[in-house]
């Protein structure tokens, strides 16, 4: 399960409560949590999801990303950081973490949850400016933000390499907010959904899974009329010789959502929906 959290559920009223009731009610093996101010904030949920929950959220004074598991890390984990400032905040951010974790039934996987920056966000550079070409939008995807960067940072990780290496028996899942469409939506058969663009989001390229998920809240774009442009933005891959999707889905839950601004009395506590993959591992010929 992939979970951008929303400012850690502040946006909502009791938002963790509630973050860490959807949980439950999902039961995952593993979840990847994004925006989680820092390590108190992810002790926090632990401590709402009760036993057998446990995290891991790596060394940046803003965590952001956090993996959950009801399983055991093992000692293995990596993590790449980014510095940031917003506001007259400032400092380091993980930008990803990743770990191997050990399944209750003996199978490792090595997990990474990945937040990639989220200015200059390309779809609106598609809709906003003038003579706007794919060169634009890639510089939006590559220079103006820090996303392409990221991601590179994360796939030349050495742990993150190794674990690649490994992949024949030991699956790698990587998931996140990617904070960019995916190359597969932006083609010629589906190009009158987005502005009569086709594209190759280099992010998803440098990965590549489900539905729409930004935004559960959003609708209209910028405080106008204009409807907020709707695309896929958090994924869940996988890669390894053992290791099968079944199933993925989006969660939001069950109850109506009401859009911003009337979203504070919302059960769901984020302005994106989550995403859910179902795997099976084992041997295939």
């Amino acid at each position: 399960m992939t979970f951008n959290t929303w400012c850690s559920g502040d946006k909502v009223k009791n938002g963790r409560d509630k973050i860490a009731r959807h949980i439950n009610a999902v039961n995952p093996d593993v979840v990847a949590l994004q925006e989680v101010y820092d390590s108190q904030t992810a002790d926090d949920f632990v401590k709402r999801l009760g036993e057998p929950w446990k995290a891991f959220y790596g060394s940046g004074k803003y965590s952001d990303n956090v993996l959950l598991t009801r399983h055991q890390f093992t000692d293995t984990f990596g993590e790449t950081t980014m510095p940031f400032q917003w506001d007259t905040t400032s400092g380091v951010r993980n930008s990803s973490v990743g770990a191997t974790i050990k399944l209750n039934n003996g199978q490792k996987i090595v997990v990474w949850n990945l937040h990639t920056d989220w200015r200059s966000y390309g779809p609106y550079a598609m809709r906003e400016l003038l003579n706007c070409n794919k060169e634009t939008v890639y510089d939006c995807e590559a220079k103006n933000s820090a996303r392409v960067n990221e991601i590179r940072n994360m796939i030349e990780n050495e742990f993150f390499r190794k674990s690649v290496d490994k992949s024949s028996h030991i699956p790698v899942i990587v998931c996140g907010d990617f904070n960019a469409p995916s190359h597969l939506d932006y083609i010629e058969s589906t190009k009158l959904l987005h502005n009569n663009w086709t594209f190759e989001w280099p992010t998803s390229k440098l990965l590549t899974d489900i539905g729409i998920t930004w935004s559960t809240v959003c609708k209209l774009y910028e405080n106008t009329t204009e409807p907020e442009p709707q695309d896929r933005i958090d994924f869940i891959y996988y890669l390894g010789a053992n290791i099968d999707a079944i199933e993925s889905k989006l969660y939001a839950g069950i109850e109506k959502i009401e859009t911003s601004p009337n979203h504070e009395e919302n059960d769901w506590p984020s302005d994106h929906f989550a995403v859910i993959s179902d795997f099976v591992i084992g041997s295939f010929n």
